[in-house]
Order: C-alpha cells, then sequence, then structure tokens
C-alpha cells in the first residue's frame, strides 16, 4: 500500500491507525506500507524498514527502531514525541 493515510483528515487518519492492526490480523493477511508519515508506519506496524537515498538503514520493531534509531535525521526533522504509540506490544522493544 502507498501512503494509505495520506489523504485522510487527523482524526480519520487516527481511527484508521487504531483500527488497521485488527482487520490485517484478522483477515491474515502481511502488508507492506510505504509512507514518509512516522505516525503511519509506527502505528500500524510489526516491523519497519527505514531507507534513506534507496539504500536500507535499519530493520526493526518500531519501538526498537525509534529508541535505537540508526540514522537519526528522520526523528529530528519529524518528531513523534508523545503521540508515539505502537500497536505490537510488550515485544516490541526486542531488537533487529
Amino acid at each position: 500500500m502507498d501512503a494509505p493515510f495520506y489523504s485522510l483528515e487527523p482524526t480519520a487518519r487516527k481511527q484508521m491507525r487504531a483500527a488497521f492492526p485488527a482487520l490485517q490480523r484478522e483477515l491474515g493477511v502481511a502488508v507492506v506500507v510505504a509512507t514518509r508519515g512516522p505516525l503511519d508506519a509506527f502505528g500500524i506496524a510489526d516491523r519497519v524498514v527505514m531507507i534513506k537515498a534507496g539504500s536500507v538503514q535499519q530493520t526493526a520493531t518500531p519501538s526498537y527502531a525509534y529508541l535505537q534509531d540508526a540514522d537519526k535525521s528522520w526523528r529530528t526533522k519529524r518528531p513523534l514525541d508523545a503521540r508515539f504509540q505502537t500497536s505490537a506490544g510488550p515485544e516490541a522493544m526486542s531488537g533487529p
């Protein structure tokens, strides 16, 4: 999916981020989402792949990628601060 929530207004975007993981589990499908929106990526992902200039910088759980960011430049440009929440649960703090 290419930036599936991009054109939604903020309230609908937040609702879709909350509903997406349950829908994915219910359908039993794997989904690859390409987005520039860290809240979207980190909010729905089990794993994230950080890419810069066409090169993979890091692959990890959302929480690990946020806290142990291999390339801190994206975080300084788009801070997630208190809004960061992951749907992955307690195991999200595991490493790559």
